[in-house]
C-alpha cells in the first residue's frame, strides 16, 4: 500500500470526523453517483439519528464492534473507514451475536482507485477470522450500488435476500449478502 495512508484503529476522538465522513461519502455514493432522491430532512434526520458523532461515539467504545480507518498522512484526513462486528442483520439463516456483520464501509470519491477498500477488506476478514471463527459474515448493500456488490463479490459474499433500509423515512431497497464461514 502506498505510504501516503495509515490505516488504523478508530480511537475515542474520531467520532466527530467520522461522522464527517459517513455523511460525505453517503451523499457522494446515494445522492451524487446512484441519483437516490432523498429530501433534506430525510437525509438531516438520518443524519441526526444514525450518523451522529454520537453515534461512532458509542460504536468505537462498544467491545463487540471495531472500527478502521484510514488517514490520509499528506492532509491528515479520514478518507476511508469500516464498521464491522456482531451480526445484526435478520435472515433466516443468520445467528444473531454468533455470526458477523461489515456494518458499513466507505472510501471518499477522490481516493477510490488506491486500493483502500481491498486494504480494508482484507484487515476487518482478518478480524472475523478471529473473533467469529468459521462463521458466516454478512452485509446490507444498495441494491443499485453495484460497485460495492462486485467488491464484495470478490471477497466471495454473494446475494441471498433483500431487505428494506430506512433513510429519514425514505425506504431504500437493499441486498442481503453473505460469506461463508472460513475453513478450518
Amino acid at each position: 500500500m502506498d505510504n501516503r495512508f495509515i490505516l488504523r484503529r478508530a480511537i475515542d476522538t474520531d467520532n466527530v470526523t467520522l461522522a464527517e465522513l459517513n455523511q460525505q461519502t453517503f451523499i457522494e455514493a446515494y445522492v451524487e453517483d446512484l441519483a437516490i432522491p432523498f429530501s433534506e430532512e430525510q437525509l438531516q434526520s438520518y443524519f441526526r439519528t444514525s450518523v451522529s458523532p454520537q453515534y461512532f461515539a458509542k460504536k468505537i467504545a462498544d467491545s463487540q464492534q471495531s472500527i478502521w480507518v484510514v488517514e490520509d498522512k499528506t492532509s491528515d484526513e479520514l478518507v476511508a473507514f469500516a464498521n464491522v462486528g456482531r451480526c445484526e442483520i435478520f435472515h433466516p439463516d443468520s445467528r444473531i451475536d454468533e455470526d458477523g456483520e461489515i456494518y458499513r464501509l466507505y472510501v471518499r470519491r477522490n481516493y477510490q482507485g488506491y486500493g483502500l477498500g481491498r486494504w480494508l477488506m482484507n484487515v476487518i476478514l482478518s478480524w472475523f477470522e478471529e473473533q467469529y471463527p468459521r462463521r458466516p459474515i454478512w452485509l446490507g448493500v444498495w441494491m443499485g450500488n453495484l460497485k460495492a456488490q462486485n467488491l464484495y463479490r470478490h471477497y466471495n459474499f454473494y446475494i441471498v435476500g433483500d431487505r428494506e433500509f430506512d433513510v429519514g423515512g425514505y425506504k431504500c431497497h437493499s441486498k442481503i449478502m453473505r460469506r461463508d464461514s472460513f475453513s478450518s
